[in-house]
């Protein structure tokens, strides 16, 4: 919820700098928060690698130890092929989604380049 509130924000921020009269200002608004988005979200990556410590090897009480799980794990486990695909095709949809909208918004509807933003948030789910 915090991306998509962050994303909402950038989008704002970058529709009320850049005025988007022409169709290559529009491009250049897209590229930016594209290039924004995922600059912050390479931060955040950055982040999380740099502080999120791997757990030790752990020793019960009767003396013995558990390791890691490997990396093929989850590949041999057949709810990994169920969940998987499932997640990846519900953020299409709503990428996908909210892509167009932004579209909808201002050649259908001909609101100001201002309201994509705020429509975008309104009605795209979370």
């Amino acid at each position: 919820m915090v991306v998509n509130l962050s994303l909402y924000a950038v989008a704002l921020i970058v529709f009320s700098v850049i005025n988007g009269k022409t169709h290559d200002d529009v491009e250049n608004q897209y590229c930016w928060i594209a290039y924004l988005s995922i600059f912050i979200g390479c931060c955040f990556v950055g982040v999380f690698h740099l502080a999120t410590k791997e757990p030790r090897l752990k020793v019960d009480v009767h003396g013995m130890v558990h390791a890691r799980i490997s990396w093929d794990y989850w590949f041999k486990r057949i709810l990994y092929y169920h969940v998987g695909p499932v997640y990846v095709l519900t953020r299409l949809v709503l990428n996908v989604s909210q892509a167009y909208l932004a579209f909808f918004v201002i050649n259908d509807l001909q609101m100001a380049q201002s309201a994509k933003a705020l429509v975008i948030y309104k009605f795209c789910p979370f």
